[in-house]
């Protein structure tokens, strides 16, 4: 079957004939422009200033100026359509044509749809862009041009980011989200690389970002789905980082890629995650954080030797230091005293106030002899603070029950009644002091 004949496009023919040898001087630049019988501007690279303009731009724009040079693309087209010719990133190879687009654009107060071409060119060590124009036929393209600015228009008025890309992540277009999102402009990200090393400056982080990605995608294309979301941490050009869910689904040739910030609901989410699990007054874990937590610790300690300690702790006299001093001295006495226990224990150690004035500690791997010095440090500074009170210092005690977790127990409930009891030995016993038993006294 013979092989359809493609119809002539007059001002294709004159940006390739003319493009092919634009990547040497001005001089030749400036000769082969004015060949073409479309309207040409070329802007710098990250500029929407003309640098260079044929005689055809001229009289197309019908400018007062002697010269089109120096002039914005924002006077000569309008702020919209000047912005959109930065979003198309449709920009092939050196001196090849890019797919038409179609911009709506005012000239000399006149609105007009332009059909644009945008190539990239080279000049003398300069990287440059240029933009040939022709008017669109109203008869045949009105309706489709309509769409598009339609189209245009909602993708950006998305509240996210949006882009399309090719199947090798060579991107064609992005929306103002996406822009407005990370900061960067087109000519930052030129290439796919530019993206992963300015957005992913840790290279560990960048080679886990990228293999995730092309993990991802690559199944989801295989098995013709969206890509399931994930989130990483982006950096973008202010040097904020923010955390953004990527979204993906290919169609046809392309990649549609949609991000989301999620820094507030992430950051938000933490909170709440924290105030589940933390005493809000003290800081400490609370009761159901601290029971999950040594659970998790015990069943996963089955050794004989494993040697974990529990600490029952109870302020002496706190509901008379409430009654008399008022509770906020008490709850600054309550803050002041988990700072001593906090201090007095290990990084990977438990510390929770159960409720009131009762804390307890979870000490792992340590021996019998260690525990009672950690209990005596914690004794012994808490008869050394001073609780502001307004008036005199108002001075607290506490007293402290300790008990071995034994093999075989999988919670620390059994090791925290064992505890209880001594505590309230010590209790009973005068206060502001330690109980324990022997280890082979232990019962369960």
């Amino acid at each position: 079957m013979a092989q359809a004949k493609r119809a002539y496009d007059p001002v294709q023919a004159d940006v390739a004939g003319a493009e092919a040898r634009c990547d040497q001087s001005e001089k030749q630049l400036d000769f082969w422009i004015n060949c073409m019988g479309s309207p040409v501007l070329v802007v710098e690279k990250g500029s929407r200033v003309v640098s260079f303009s044929n005689k055809t731009a001229k009289n197309f724009f019908v400018h007062d100026a002697s010269s089109l040079v120096g002039l914005s693309i924002d006077a000569l087209l309008g702020v919209p359509a000047s912005l959109l010719l930065t979003q198309i990133w449709s920009i092939p190879e050196n001196g090849a044509i890019s797919e038409p687009f179609i911009i709506k654009a005012m000239v000399n107060d006149k609105e007009r749809f332009l059909l644009t071409h945008v190539t990239f060119v080279r000049v003398e060590g300069r990287d440059l862009r240029l933009y040939s124009f022709r008017d669109t036929p109203p008869s045949d393209t009105l309706g489709m041009v309509k769409w598009q600015m339609n189209l245009m228009e909602l993708l950006n008025w998305l509240p996210l980011g949006f882009e399309v890309a090719t199947n090798r992540d060579e991107v064609q277009f992005v929306n103002s989200g996406f822009k407005q999102m990370f900061g960067y402009d087109l000519d930052q990200l030129e290439d796919v690389d530019d993206w992963w090393r300015l957005a992913y400056p840790d290279p560990d982080y960048r080679a886990m970002a990228r293999q995730k990605w092309e993990d991802e995608i690559a199944a989801a294309r295989r098995e013709n789905r969206e890509m399931t979301p994930f989130d990483l941490d982006v950096k973008t050009a202010d040097g904020e980082t923010r955390r953004i869910q990527f979204r993906h689904r290919a169609i046809g040739h392309f990649h549609l890629n949609l991000y989301l910030d999620v820094t507030a609901e992430r950051l938000y989410a933490q909170r709440m995650q924290k105030l589940a699990e933390i005493d809000p007054l003290t800081g400490l874990l609370n009761r159901r954080s601290f029971f999950e937590q040594t659970a998790e610790i015990l069943s996963g300690d089955q050794s004989e030797d494993a040697g974990h300690v529990v600490l029952m702790l109870d302020i002496d006299h706190f509901k008379q230091l409430n009654d008399v001093h008022g509770h906020a001295v008490g709850d600054l006495a309550l803050e002041q005293f988990a700072r001593c226990c906090h201090g007095a224990v290990r990084g990977h150690d438990s510390v929770a106030r159960l409720g009131g004035e009762e804390f307890c500690v979870l000490l792992r791997s340590v021996t019998l002899d260690k525990a009672l010095d950690v209990a005596e440090r914690i004794r012994s500074s808490t008869e050394a603070m001073r609780i502001d009170s307004g008036d005199e210092p108002v001075k607290i005690t506490v007293s402290i029950g300790l008990s071995q977790c034994l093999a075989g127990e999988n919670t620390v409930d059994q090791a925290l009644r064992r505890a209880d009891r001594l505590l309230y030995e010590a209790k009973m016993g005068g206060r502001n002091r330690i109980a324990h038993a022997p280890a082979s006294n232990e019962q369960r």
